[in-house]
């Protein structure tokens, strides 16, 4: 993973070299002129980042079936936060039907924390269910940010 982060970082470093010598916009023609794209672009490609960045450190504290699972929650959120920035409309049973398909996302991820693991003592285990825990947040934010990029591109 280490790896993949220093090439990301070095391509971000040579395009960006590359663009200044040629004179050419980092947005492109079609951006450089909207201000609104160009911002839609830049929230699109931090919260791109972040997911990478909460995926990476999430798979060292989850079971990378629980990582999938909390990821695949992001049409969930897509949808919510489509209702809550863009007024689109939902009813009362789409909501009620996805917040039971949540509240089972839940119930599966909780279920068996680690059941993998070998646990010498007590301390071992609350230490496990702490890193679970945490896994089970970023996992989220992974869910999160990448249903803010979704968005971000539907508004574009």
């Amino acid at each position: 993973m280490d790896f993949i982060v220093v090439r990301s970082f070095c391509s971000i470093i040579y395009a960006t070299i590359v663009c200044c010598i040629l004179g050419v916009s980092f947005y492109g023609p079609e951006l450089s002129e909207n201000k609104y794209s160009r911002t839609l672009l830049i929230i699109r490609t931090i919260l791109g980042v972040c997911a990478f960045g909460f995926q990476v450190f999430s798979l060292g504290r989850v079971p990378i079936a629980i990582n999938m699972i909390m990821f695949n929650t992001a049409p969930f959120w897509a949808a919510l936060l489509q209702r809550i920035f863009t007024n689109e409309s939902l009813n009362n049973v789409q909501i009620s039907l996805m917040v039971a398909s949540f509240c089972g996302v839940l119930v599966i991820a909780f279920s068996k924390p680690m059941t993998s693991a070998i646990t010498i003592n007590l301390d071992d285990d609350v230490n496990l269910t702490q890193r679970y825990i945490v896994g089970t947040v970023l996992a989220f934010l992974v869910s999160w940010c990448y249903a803010g990029v979704g968005i971000c591109t539907r508004l574009n």
